[in-house]
């Protein structure tokens, strides 16, 4: 409650981040098995970096107008916008300065075949595993004795998510004339996702 509103908010401990140092490598081989065949291997992390006003923005809300906290017939400086908060019934937003990068690690292997003239066809099975992905806590809110009530809350992005995708793609393409070629391709795949946390099922 000591930070409940835009200005009492100005007083709230401040944190530095952390600083993240990560790798991503990636390695891909591909190889004839024959004259008209040929197969391929991909393996990769890939990260993906939160937009900085995932980390740094607040949010507040409110329409009433600001209060004459001091009773001097005027709202001075630090009264302005104390009428801003973060308890409404959608829930303010603010940023997260531990945010990770969101990390996927990719698996693909598959062949091509010229098995007539000039058209090859292609198959490709793959897998990618996501954790660490932004995700919203769960819309808790917590019991508090003195009010007899519900507290209120304000929402943040957290690294607690986590999908997993896995698959396979059927090809066929065939070069025509004037660096022009003809390609048609089907995927099917499979997905599983959910996130995890304190206040999480």
């Amino acid at each position: 409650p000591m930070y409940n509103s835009m200005t009492r908010f100005r007083n709230v401990p401040l944190k530095k981040g952390r600083t993240h140092s990560v790798l991503s490598p990636r390695l891909g081989i591909s190889h004839p098995i024959t004259d008209r065949s040929t197969v391929h291997f991909f393996s990769g992390l890939f990260l993906q970096w939160p937009d900085i006003s995932y980390m740094f923005s607040e949010e507040w809300r409110g329409t009433a107008t600001d209060r004459d906290l001091n009773a001097n017939g005027r709202i001075d400086p630090d009264e302005e916008f104390n009428a801003l908060n973060s308890s409404t019934s959608v829930n303010s937003f603010f940023g997260n300065v531990d945010l990770k990068p969101e990390r996927t690690t990719s698996f693909e292997v598959g062949g091509d075949w010229n098995f007539v003239s000039d058209y090859t066809a292609s198959i490709t099975t793959f897998y990618k595993s996501s954790k660490d992905q932004f995700r919203y806590s769960s819309d808790s809110q917590w019991f508090d004795p003195q009010r007899n009530g519900l507290i209120t809350y304000s929402r943040a992005l957290y690294n607690n998510g986590f999908e997993d995708v896995r698959g396979f793609d059927l090809g066929l393409k065939k070069p025509l004339s004037h660096n022009f070629s003809f390609n048609v391709s089907y995927s099917l795949m499979w997905a599983d996702r959910g996130w995890g946390g304190y206040d999480a099922w």
